[in-house]
């Protein structure tokens, strides 16, 4: 249940029918005591406390300097005109942190959780609130505000004043904090970002490959490969034996692997595949890193991205992609600048990321399709013109 329509903060135990507006009008008490609070919650609700006869306390903190001083302003006229008590917490040090809405009259309620006196509080953030009827927790609740409160400072002109003026000066040093957060994050992702250079000419390249004939054959050779991977492998529980291990390595597709540490990386074999199956999982980032960090939980010597990457695109063709010689030689090729800092793995995450805005603007459906697309135009840039790869790449020579 929610106070409002179409909102993400629920309300725990709230009645049917429940309208907090009718009861904030017809209450004989209200109390609220928010952490904060924004123009943007207080005129959703200020309306209905206006109207209502109710006395009516309305609390808040400087913690922060959340509160924006156009809900002190609307207090401290309800204060003049008789109809409000509003103070702010004066407790030091101290945060001053809860919401809460205590309301007295023909039902006597509260409302406990986690959203302040905002929209995003009260309707567009994900917050969790409890609805409370009990007598007597409604009453400790009370006698818990009114114990604050009776401390707290009452709003005044000067204080109001004051606080804006505080403010405003808040406001224009965070306001010069966000641009430098904002450039120091656009630093942070240019620094981490792999780019491509000749990104049109490729992209134009991949899409006339995709276009013939050619691709189709070497598309479904891969896929057929990637079953052999499977079986070989054991995917995804990765229980194989030595003979899965060198018939893994004996597929081509997807990557060459010379097996000159296929045997010293298979005595491993307990690490490995249980560096595998973590790969796998949904932990695939942290997965990758400790397979690949020296210092890694798996990491193997001489176990590299060429083949884990294989691994990982059998696994999820649509997410990961194969890296190896082949694709390396034809990034280059296009102008490929891997990102400056970051470890093996993290330059490999900005890899897919590139490759995912690559394969929406060519039409690629996989890691199958990008690996055909690599291994046909790195036998180009080879010499290679043995019939549809020169027919398909001839005009870019």
């Amino acid at each position: 249940m929610t106070l409002f329509p179409d909102s993400n903060a629920v309300v725990i135990g709230l009645p049917p029918n429940f309208d907090i507006c009718k009861e904030l009008v017809s209450a004989r008490t209200i109390r609220l005591a928010t952490a904060f609070a924004h123009k943007s919650g207080w005129v959703m609700l200020s309306d209905s406390i206006s109207r209502s006869p109710a006395t009516k306390y309305l609390f808040t903190g400087p913690s922060f300097f959340q509160t924006e001083p156009y809900v002190l302003s609307a207090w401290l006229n309800l204060c003049k005109q008789g109809k409000a008590h509003a103070a702010m917490y004066s407790g030091g040090v101290m945060t001053f942190h809860p919401k809460v809405l205590i309301v007295e009259g023909s039902k006597s309620f509260a409302i406990v959780g986690s959203g302040n006196l905002s929209q995003g509080g009260l309707r567009d953030n994900v917050e969790c609130g409890v609805y409370i009827n009990d007598s007597a927790t409604v009453g400790e609740l009370c006698r818990w505000f009114d114990e604050l409160f009776r401390d707290a400072t009452p709003l005044t002109d000067e204080g109001v004043v004051d606080y804006k003026r505080k403010w405003d000066k808040l406001q224009a040093a965070a306001k010069k904090l966000r641009i430098e957060q904002a450039e120091a994050e656009n630093e942070f992702v240019e620094k981490n970002k792999a780019t491509l250079k000749n990104w049109n000419t490729a992209v134009a390249i991949a899409k006339r490959y995709f276009a013939s004939p050619d691709f189709s054959r070497s598309y479904d050779g891969l896929v057929q490969a990637s079953r052999l991977i499977e079986t070989a492998l054991d995917y995804p529980n990765f229980r194989f034996d030595a003979a899965g291990w060198k018939s893994f390595y004996a597929v081509w597709a997807l990557g060459h692997l010379i097996p000159i540490y296929r045997d010293s990386i298979f005595k491993e074999k307990r690490r490995l595949q249980s560096g595998l199956r973590k790969l796998v999982s949904e932990d695939t980032r942290s997965g990758l890193h400790d397979l690949l960090a020296s210092n890694g939980r798996y990491h193997i010597p001489r176990f590299g991205l060429n083949a884990i990457s294989k691994i990982l695109a059998v696994h999820a063709p649509k997410k990961w992609t194969v890296y190896n010689g082949p694709v390396e030689k034809v990034l280059r090729s296009f102008g490929y600048v891997p990102p400056r800092g970051g470890t093996t793995a993290d330059k490999y995450f900005a890899f897919t990321d590139m490759m995912d805005r690559f394969k929406k603007e060519t039409g690629a459906e996989d890691a199958y399709a990008l690996d055909a697309f690599f291994l046909h135009y790195s036998l180009f840039l080879k010499g290679t013109r043995d019939g549809a790869t020169s027919d398909v790449f001839k005009s870019h020579e």
